[in-house]
Formats: C-alpha cells, sequence, structure tokens
C-alpha cells in the first residue's frame, strides 16, 4: 500500500483501537493518504491483503481530501492578503491532517502558524502568542472581506 506524492508526503497508517477478545479481535485504524492517491484502490489493496487471513475489513468513513491548486481563485486571493498584510511571500504548505474545512464547501484551512515556529497544534503546550494573535485576527478580517468581495 506504499504510495506518496510530492504534495502531501507518504500514506500513512495509526493503529487507534485494538481490542482482543477470547475468541476475536478488533483494531481501528486510520489511513491518511495521498491527495493524488485513490481512495478506491487503497481500500481494495487492503481488503485483497487481507483476505487470505481471514481478517475482515469494514470501511467506518472515509473523508474526502481538500485540495486547491495555487493557482485557484479562493487561494490567490488568500495569498494576496497574507502577503499584504505581512509582507511575507512563502508559499502555501498541504497538512495531512483533518480541519474544519470539511464543514464549509468551497473552503481552505487558512493559518495562523507562522514560518519558523513550531507546530503546536494539539500538543499539551499548544498556545498562540499575543502579537501573532493580533497580526492572524488582521489577516483573517482582511481575508474575510476579500472574499466576500470576490
Amino acid at each position: 500500500m506504499a504510495c506518496e506524492d510530492q504534495l502531501s508526503g507518504i500514506l500513512t497508517l495509526s493503529l487507534g483501537v485494538l481490542k482482543i477478545g477470547s475468541e476475536d479481535g478488533k483494531a481501528t485504524v486510520e489511513i491518511r493518504y495521498p491527495i493524488h492517491a485513490s481512495d478506491e484502490v487503497i481500500q481494495k489493496t487492503l481488503m485483497v491483503a487481507c483476505q487470505d487471513s481471514g481478517v475482515d475489513i469494514e470501511i467506518i468513513q472515509d473523508k474526502k481530501h481538500i485540495y486547491y491548486p495555487v493557482k485557484a481563485p479562493l487561494v490567490q486571493e488568500l495569498l494576496k492578503v497574507y502577503q499584504e498584510t505581512t509582507g511575507r511571500t512563502e508559499a502555501p504548505v498541504v497538512i495531512g491532517g483533518g480541519t474544519y474545512c470539511r464543514a464549509v464547501d468551497n473552503f481552505v484551512a487558512y493559518g495562523p502558524v507562522f514560518p519558523g515556529q513550531r507546530e503546536l497544534a494539539h500538543e499539551p503546550d499548544e498556545y498562540i502568542g499575543v502579537e501573532d494573535l493580533i497580526l492572524t485576527a488582521k489577516i483573517y478580517a482582511q481575508a474575510l472581506y476579500a472574499l466576500l468581495n470576490m
């Protein structure tokens, strides 16, 4: 099942829950596959690999990727706001995690980790500095205004 692409990196498979009983067991895994990989191919590959061992596979949930090319108008508008507000010109970053964007159509995750900062999301010491919070609020305000006027 190994696959990867330059944008989103390698496929990862994480064991979340393992329950072993006297007669059977159950494992819950999370697979994050590259943007350009086919969910159908990955699911079929997994099922074929497990069928001879007596393991049953059940797909509980398949969250589709959210990806917009850098040239997409939405991304270009958000990049423009970021660059004008911060004076920085870094390229956008693609992440493999789930985001709030799944709840809204035609949307992308946007901030607030700045270049050179450690990624602290979901860590025990997660925080944002006051200056970064104020800058992020300015960026978001300008971004909302720009998107409403597209």
